[in-house]
């Protein structure tokens, strides 16, 4: 074919199928939504000490920055969250 539409890949000899069964497709998931909640809480606390460090260094810090204090919330939310799936689990 000239321009086919898609491609197939060919394989040969035994395939081996690896499908998970319900209850651990629910387990993986859970995991995986652990590691994204942690990877999110260490990059908002990581935001949140380089801000307070550069206000340290103002002779008038500003803490009511709107972004500084969206991001206290999401910190907070993400904790919440975090809290309630390892209780589920």
């Amino acid at each position: 074919m000239k321009y086919p539409r898609s491609y197939v890949e060919e394989r040969w000899g035994p395939i081996e199928i690896n499908e998970r069964s319900p209850k651990e497709l629910l387990e993986y998931r859970k995991k995986q939504r652990t590691t994204v909640m942690k990877r999110k809480i260490t990059q908002f606390r990581n935001t949140i000490i380089k801000y307070e460090e550069a206000q340290k260094t103002v002779l008038v810090p500003y803490f009511d920055n709107p972004q500084y204090l969206r991001t206290i919330a999401k910190l907070k939310e993400y904790e919440l969250k975090l809290k309630q799936i390892e209780e589920n689990i």
